[in-house]
């Protein structure tokens, strides 16, 4: 049986690090089949006839502040074929994953910096910052 085995690591939280998982799968097209707290198992939707479909198991292993996951994907097929497909897959997986991470983060940052530029907007409608200060801090928020 054909695999391939590859970690990377979460700084998300535990809910974040699942959510950003099963997005993961979604994106490159692969089924959630099984659901615990420490495991998500999925396989490929669609699979053409001279392969098996691919499977992806994910452990999330706690470590301090942030998780491993420890990433097997297998199939039930045969020779050199099937061991470059399940390398594929992982390395699939792993670029969906960090893309996802990366754009949660951007967003997350973009909704911070427009939360505080409606506080200074509000602190400027209501008289307690000048104009001058808050083009500061609006200079200085997009700066970022």
């Amino acid at each position: 049986m054909p695999s391939s085995e590859n970690w990377i690591k979460s700084k998300e939280d535990f809910k974040s690090t699942q959510s950003n998982i099963l997005s993961a799968f979604k994106s490159i097209r692969f089924n959630l089949q099984f659901k615990s707290d420490e495991v998500l198992i999925a396989s490929e939707e669609f699979t053409f006839g001279f392969y098996w479909p691919a499977e992806i198991r994910i452990y999330i292993l706690p470590e301090n502040e942030f998780f491993n996951l420890k990433i097997l994907v297998s199939n039930f097929g045969f020779g050199p074929i099937q061991k470059k497909h399940c390398e594929k897959v992982s390395k699939d997986f792993i670029n969906a994953f960090n893309l996802i991470i990366k754009e949660s983060s951007d967003s997350s940052i973009d909704k911070e910096v427009i939360n505080l530029l409606r506080k200074f907007q509000s602190l400027k409608s209501q008289g307690i910052i000048t104009e001058q200060e808050f083009q500061a801090k609006k200079k200085k928020l997009l700066d970022l």
